[in-house]
């Protein structure tokens, strides 16, 4: 798959990245450590113009195959999350899949040669085939990011099935764990404030910077600076 980056099934790189802290214990670990064979293309800026937006609007987006050799059918519901570095700022932002369909289409357009069987976000959903002839291919789009932001990273969750059990080292034993809430129609729920534990599933994490110019950023490609799995 041309200009296409495979990450390597390496279970070696799990847990040299880690959002737990030196905090949190872990008390066990659950799932099968299964994860998806996962290509992608390095994240691109694009410029739509949209109805109803006088200006046109900026977009990010990146391309991803996912193939299922897991050894069964699993169901694929990948999740981006781009944290993103202004100094010593940190902003967030995530894909999202309801995107104006204005906004695919002009990606499947620019890309249609290399990719003619890419699917929207919301169709990249659901159960997944074992074998490269059932691999799936769509697009993540999220909005832009900082636009002085130095560096990124893109946190994609829902490639793998392990996940740890860790204790919440902020749990106060003295609080309630949830408390009652509100919703807009008035349905009383019941919201945790002070979980005891939290649990981490593997997510792949592929950090990026940005070189040269700042001034220049709306004409850079991003440089991939490193990839690893981590639980978070």
């Amino acid at each position: 798959m041309r200009a296409l980056m495979l990450l390597a099934a390496t279970c070696g790189l799990l847990g040299q990245a880690t959002s737990a802290g030196p905090d949190m214990a872990r008390l066990a670990s659950g799932g099968a450590d299964w994860q998806f064979d996962f290509e992608f293309t390095a994240p691109r800026r694009i410029v739509v113009k949209l109805p109803g937006h006088e200006r046109p609007q900026v977009y990010w987006y990146t391309i991803y195959r996912a193939t299922n050799n897991t050894g069964r059918d699993r169901l694929l519901f990948p999740a981006f999350e781009v944290l993103y570095q202004t100094g010593d700022s940190v902003g967030r932002v995530e894909a999202d899949m309801g995107t104006n369909p204005a906004v695919f289409a002009a990606i499947k357009q620019k890309h249609t040669k290399a990719y003619p069987f890419l699917a929207e976000p919301v169709l990249a959903i659901g159960r997944l085939l074992q074998g490269s002839d059932n691999a799936r291919t769509s697009v993540a789009i999220w909005p832009p990011i900082d636009e002085r932001a130095d560096r990124f990273s893109v946190y994609v969750a829902g490639l793998a099935g392990r996940t740890e059990l860790v204790r919440n080292p902020h749990y106060d034993r003295s609080q309630p764990e949830t408390t009652k809430a509100a919703l807009p129609d008035g349905t009383e729920v019941s919201v945790t404030v002070n979980p005891r534990f939290f649990t981490l599933r593997k997510v792949l994490r592929i950090d990026y910077e940005f070189r040269g110019d700042p001034e220049a950023r709306r004409s850079q490609h991003p440089v991939e600076a490193g990839r690893s799995w981590v639980m978070r």
